[in-house]
C-alpha cells in the first residue's frame, strides 16, 4: 500500500521547470502531449487549461503522484516496457531530465517512437555517457534535444493578476501564481522568491490580515484539519467577513469515508475530522451558499481551475461554496 505522506518535501521549488517546459513545449504548437516523468501534472493540467488539448503524463514516484493535480496522470514507470499508451496516441512527447538515468535506454527509446510522432527531451550531458548527436541517432530526427540547464535555469514569464485579492491559505509548499497570495504560519519566503511568488508569513488563527468584503477567492486545502473545532469556527468566520458578495471558498480536508476505506489507522494524523455531510452544514451555518462537493480540479469559479490546483485526490474532499448575502 502506498503512504500518504503530510507533506511531500520542497517539491515545489521545481515549479520554474514547469513553466520554463511549458513555454518550450508551447513553441512547437503540439496537437496532444505526453510528459513522461511528470512530477505532480503541473505542465499537463496546463495544457489541459489553456490549449484545451489532450494532454497525459507518466509518474513513478509515489509521492507525486499522490498529490497529483489532474487526474490525467497515470501511476507508471517509464523504464517499464510497454507503456500504458496506444501507438502514435500523442503528437508530441516530452522529458525534462530523466533519459541520462535510464539503463534501459533503447528500449525506452523504441516506446517513445511507437507512441508519438515528435518529441522534446532535455539532457544532462555531464551525467550521460551518449553525445547531442548520439541521442538524436537514438531517438530519431523528429525528437528534439536540449542541455536541460536551458530547462533548470531559464527564465520565467508570468503574466501577474494585479486586480482583486485572492488568498491560498496554510498554502504549505503548493503556492500559486497569478496573484496570489499565499500565506503560512512557516517561514517560506525564500522558497516563494525563488518560484517569484507572492508570499506573507501570518497566522490566520487570529486573523486574515485584510480588510472587510475586499477578496474574491479563498483557497484552504488541507487546513482546516490541523485546527481545533474553536480555530475552525473563528477562521471561517474571518472567510465571510473578509469576502466580498459573491466571494468564492474552497476547502479541502481528508475524507474520513475515503481513509476509512483505506487505513482506520490514518484517522489519528488530524486535530479535526470531515466527511461530506458535516463540512456541507459547518458552511451554511456560518452563512455560505452554493455549497457544493466537487472533484479534482473541478470549480464553478474559472479563477480557481485555471490558476489553482487541488492535491491529494486519493483522500481528500474538495467543497466549494459563496458569499452571497450580507
Amino acid at each position: 500500500m502506498r503512504q500518504f505522506p503530510r507533506a511531500v518535501g520542497k517539491m515545489y521549488l521545481k515549479n520554474p521547470s514547469h513553466w520554463i517546459s511549458f513555454d518550450a513545449i508551447k513553441k512547437y504548437n503540439p496537437t496532444s502531449l505526453l510528459h513522461i516523468g511528470c512530477d505532480q501534472g503541473n505542465v499537463v493540467k496546463r495544457f489541459e487549461l489553456e490549449k484545451g488539448i489532450k494532454a497525459k503524463g507518466l509518474e513513478s514516484n509515489s509521492p507525486y503522484y499522490l498529490t497529483r493535480v489532474t487526474n490525467n496522470v497515470i501511476y507508471h514507470d517509464v523504464s517499464h516496457t510497454p507503456w500504458p499508451i496506444a501507438d502514435q496516441e500523442f503528437d508530441f512527447i516530452y522529458s525534462h531530465s530523466i533519459l541520462h538515468n535510464l539503463n534501459n535506454i533503447e528500449d525506452v527509446a523504441k516506446e517513445i517512437k511507437r507512441v508519438s510522432k515528435r518529441g522534446l527531451h532535455s539532457i544532462d550531458f555531464l551525467n550521460s555517457n551518449i553525445s547531442g548527436k548520439g541521442w538524436t541517432a537514438l531517438l530519431g530526427d523528429n525528437q528534439t534535444i536540449i542541455d536541460h540547464n536551458l530547462i533548470n535555469f531559464g527564465s520565467v514569464h508570468l503574466t501577474y493578476n494585479s486586480g482583486p485579492v485572492k488568498f491560498n491559505i496554510g498554502c504549505g509548499n503548493a503556492l500559486f501564481h497569478y496573484g496570489w497570495i499565499n500565506v503560512d504560519i512557516n517561514d517560506l519566503d525564500e522558497m516563494a522568491k525563488k518560484s517569484n511568488i507572492t508570499f506573507a508569513r501570518h497566522d490566520v488563527r487570529g486573523w486574515i490580515p485584510t480588510h472587510d468584503d475586499g477578496t474574491t477567492a479563498i483557497i484552504a486545502s488541507h487546513f482546516l484539519d490541523s485546527l481545533t473545532e474553536t480555530e475552525v469556527d473563528n477562521f471561517l468566520e474571518e472567510c465571510w467577513r473578509v469576502l466580498t458578495i459573491g466571494g468564492f471558498l474552497r476547502i479541502s480536508v481528508p475524507d474520513t469515508q475515503k481513509i476509512q476505506a483505506l487505513d482506520a489507522n490514518l484517522l489519528g494524523n488530524w486535530q479535526t475530522r470531515y466527511n461530506k455531510e458535516s463540512l456541507i452544514s459547518l458552511l451554511q451555518k456560518v452563512g455560505f451558499s452554493r455549497v457544493k462537493v466537487y472533484e479534482l480540479g473541478e470549480s464553478s469559479s474559472e479563477q480557481i481551475r485555471k490558476e489553482t490546483y487541488d492535491t491529494y485526490p486519493d483522500i481528500s474532499l474538495f467543497v466549494e461554496c459563496r458569499k452571497m448575502v450580507l
